[in-house]
């Protein structure tokens, strides 16, 4: 995201050093998700569809498969339509990290790598299945739901 600029190596985009690339630009094609979770009291749909209002059902559902958030979800009475707490204590910690990934997800197209950063580096990177056969950090977190 060009927080702060790179002072040793580089990082490269599709073999571009993102130094090349304006801030505007590089964000624009980047989704930053943190670990805390901001959730509204309003339905599974309407806080998954949030920044992108305009988002279709099929979206908001591949966010979900995305975040594999979407099973915990279908198995709901009310599925999409559940509404969630003010505290947020009708879901785990877990499920409500997975809800905030997928509302980041609604907006990003064609990606599967993920960073996962913590205290400001890059801890871990690469799709889903990379992720978990790593057995770390967002292993874990992805653990946390079950």
């Amino acid at each position: 995201m060009r927080f702060y600029e790179v002072h040793e190596g580089q990082i490269l985009i599709d073999d571009v050093n993102v130094k090349e690339i304006s801030k505007k630009n590089l964000r624009s094609m980047l989704s930053m998700v943190l670990l805390g979770t901001l959730l509204f009291i309003v339905s599974i749909m309407d806080n998954i569809k949030y920044d992108n209002i305009q988002a279709s059902i099929e979206e908001v559902i591949n966010a979900a498969e995305a975040a594999h958030i979407h099973h915990f979800i279908k198995t709901q009475p009310s599925c999409y339509d559940m509404t969630i707490y003010e505290d947020a204590n009708n879901i785990s910690q877990g499920q409500k990290q997975l809800l905030t990934i997928a509302h980041r997800l609604s907006s990003i197209r064609d990606t599967d790598t993920i960073l996962v950063m913590k205290d400001g580096n890059i801890i871990e990177q690469g799709n889903h299945l990379e992720l978990m056969s790593q057995n770390g950090f967002y292993t874990e977190l992805y653990n946390s739901q079950y």
